[in-house]
């Protein structure tokens, strides 16, 4: 709205919206949607037939790859489908001996969680504010060596380098401790990243 009136106009009361799409969200949701369906294979039917739960997650993709795709115009370019697949492939060369101690606990897990206060100074502030409700999705949850976890999965063409020192200090992360505790019928241990 300070940038522009009018772009705020013809976007967000008009409801006007550019026909081109962000080439890194598609690939995201894509990513997201093959582990999702490996990973509730996993979840429903154990680590006996990989095979098969590599087939749930690469349909899953798939399927929201060409629902991204279907509306939308996309720079293409090494941001596809079969680049997610290879990612996929690639996660489990590196997590291949999860299935000797991690077992799925959940996938995608939405959640609403209020905001609550902690101590004398965070009521001060919270009690002149409306309600607050964090919401967002977990990726999965896993127990690990006997230990509960949120597992996050993250997607980047940045530096990846930077992107990882910067992921212990990430809102998303810090909010995800806070409401898996409240959300989640365990209590998690803390958060593990998984970078593609």
């Amino acid at each position: 709205f300070r940038r522009c009136k009018r772009m705020y106009q013809l976007q967000h009361l008009l409801g006007l919206q550019s026909n081109w799409s962000s080439t890194a969200i598609r690939y995201g949701v894509c990513y997201h949607g093959i582990q999702e369906g490996f990973h509730q294979h996993i979840k429903e039917f154990g680590w006996n037939d990989i095979p098969t739960a590599l087939l749930k997650g690469l349909t899953l993709g798939k399927k929201l790859y060409e629902k991204e795709s279907e509306t939308k115009q996309f720079n293409d370019d090494y941001r596809n489908f079969n680049t997610a697949a290879e990612g996929m492939n690639r996660y489990l060369d590196h997590f291949a001996a999860d299935q000797q101690y991690v077992k799925i606990l959940g996938t995608e897990s939405k959640f609403e969680c209020p905001i609550t206060a902690d101590n004398e100074l965070e009521h001060k502030i919270l009690s002149r504010l409306p309600p607050i409700i964090f919401t967002g999705k977990i990726d999965l949850s896993v127990q690990m060596d006997h230990m509960n976890w949120i597992w996050d999965f993250k997607t980047t063409g940045w530096i990846l380098d930077k992107v990882v020192m910067q992921a212990g200090r990430s809102p998303q992360m810090i909010g995800y401790s806070y409401a898996g505790e409240r959300v989640l019928d365990f209590k998690p241990n803390g958060v593990i990243i998984s970078f593609a």
